[in-house]
């Protein structure tokens, strides 16, 4: 007679085995598929890690601005940036593990510590734009950023990321998802979202807390930047305005004193070529009986009150004629006088506002525009996952998807805005990027003079 109660643990183990057969299977399934994105992300951790030291080097202690508040905030945004690298170890275990990965507390810890680095970078780069918002639409403001106030905000923001990020303790955990395969579809495991329906009010309460946040760091983007591009707007349309009414100024100048003078004397000593030269064949006709070097003479006078009349209507020749005291001056002497008048009129003009004249120094304007790309990219970064994190929260089913490569990378694109931002430092700050090529040189020497030594003591002991 068969034993009925040995037969079924038999069988359960069978099935079991079967179960843990497929698993084994889809695993290396995944692991196969996965062999871009784990390269992609390894290349970019190192790329991150490298970058972000060298970003917090310079910034924090070889700039000769290091103390300027934005700096302060540049460097942290580093010290972030660099923890964000660090912790991309952490998805490429995710990626390796894949259907495996069964530890609700390593789960839930992993997707609370990379969400508060990238929300403690989302929020610098909001306190820096309120910064550079200030330091150049609003210069002359007593609401400035100091380097304490500077350093109280970015723990302030630290310290509310870490509060915005308790949430994920709630919202994520192992989900199951199902496989399909030959003989229809496998349960394996997924570290993610919740998508049980008793998390479901909490997870939409959670989407809502960061769609909140999303709008209040694009509204602020939108509107310091807007203006901060605006100002630079037009300080270049001053500039430009103001180049080109000296450069007139100074063509006046010299063509009043020197040309005008000339081509007056010429055409009153041409007969019949100017366009009053009636006057001069009247005065010919009219005193015949008079010599011709008494003629020539009364020519030359009437030319000489011509050519003072018009020189007078010039700008800024009047007051050159004053100062030089009706003295017969040359071109290099009034364009002395001129440049002297004109630098004293500028240092008049920018005694009034020197805080905005500094605000809108180059430099400013420069690490202006070059944060605003950074926020650029932190949006093109960020706005894959907002909008897979949308879906899903539409269509509960769409989470089925996320073991698909291409799902992958979306969910894995904002540990890019990290990498990115040294990138962007170099392009946009010409002394980074000088500091760049000169450590690159430096060990490139290093690497090439220690294989010299190397080989040439090889071949003295070997040869």
């Amino acid at each position: 007679m068969t034993n009925i109660s040995y037969i079924r643990p038999r069988k359960a183990l069978n099935e079991m085995a079967a179960g843990d057969t497929q698993v084994e299977r889809i695993h290396k399934e995944l692991l196969v598929s996965y062999i871009p994105i784990i390269v992609v992300m390894v290349i970019l951790a190192l790329v991150g890690i490298t970058g972000n030291i060298a970003s917090i080097f310079f910034f924090g202690m070889k700039s000769k601005n290091r103390r300027k508040t934005t700096n302060v905030f540049v460097t942290y945004l580093g010290v972030f940036d660099l923890i964000v690298s660090l912790l991309i170890s952490t998805t490429i275990a995710d990626l390796i593990y894949n259907v495996y990965y069964s530890s609700l507390v390593l789960c839930r810890i992993m997707f609370f510590v990379d969400q508060w680095f990238m929300t403690s970078s989302v929020f610098t780069l909001w306190l820096i734009s309120i910064d550079r918002y200030l330091k150049v639409c609003r210069p002359v403001s007593s609401w400035q950023f100091s380097g304490r106030s500077a350093n109280i905000s970015t723990a302030m923001a630290v310290a509310f990321a870490l509060v915005f990020s308790v949430k994920v303790f709630f919202t994520t955990g192992i989900v199951i998802r199902k496989y399909p395969t030959e003989n229809g579809t496998v349960e394996v495991h997924d570290c993610a979202n919740a998508d049980g329906q008793d998390m479901a009010n909490m997870v939409k309460a959670a989407n809502i807390i960061d769609g909140l946040s999303v709008a209040m760091v694009l509204c602020t983007f939108f509107f310091t930047y807007g203006n901060i591009l605006k100002t630079i707007q037009d300080h270049n349309k001053k500039q430009k305005m103001k180049k080109l009414s000296l450069h007139l100024e100074e063509n006046n100048a010299n063509g009043g004193n020197v040309n005008e003078g000339r081509e007056h004397t010429d055409e009153s000593n041409v007969n019949g070529l100017s366009s009053s030269s009636g006057v001069y064949v009247n005065t010919v006709t009219d005193n015949a009986d008079k010599s011709s070097e008494d003629v020539l003479e009364e020519s030359t006078s009437n030319a000489t009150t011509r050519t003072t009349t018009n020189t007078n209507n010039v700008p800024g020749v009047a007051q050159i004629s004053t100062i030089s005291g009706s003295k017969t001056t040359g071109a290099g002497d009034s364009l002395e006088i001129l440049s002297k008048s004109i630098d004293k009129s500028i240092k008049r003009q920018s005694q009034g506002k020197p805080e905005k004249c500094r605000a809108l120094h180059r430099y400013e304007r420069t690490l202006s525009v070059m944060m605003f790309v950074v926020s650029v990219g932190l949006l093109l970064c960020f706005l894959p996952f907002v909008v897979w994190n949308t879906i899903v929260a539409t269509d509960p089913k769409a989470g089925q998807r996320e073991l698909e490569l291409g799902i992958q990378f979306i969910l894995r694109s904002p540990f890019l805005n990290s990498v990115i931002n040294p990138v962007i430092f170099i392009v946009f700050n010409p002394q980074y990027r000088r500091f760049i090529v000169g450590v690159i040189t430096r060990f490139r020497y290093c690497i090439t003079s220690r294989v010299y030594r190397l080989t040439r003591y090889y071949r003295m002991w070997f040869s």
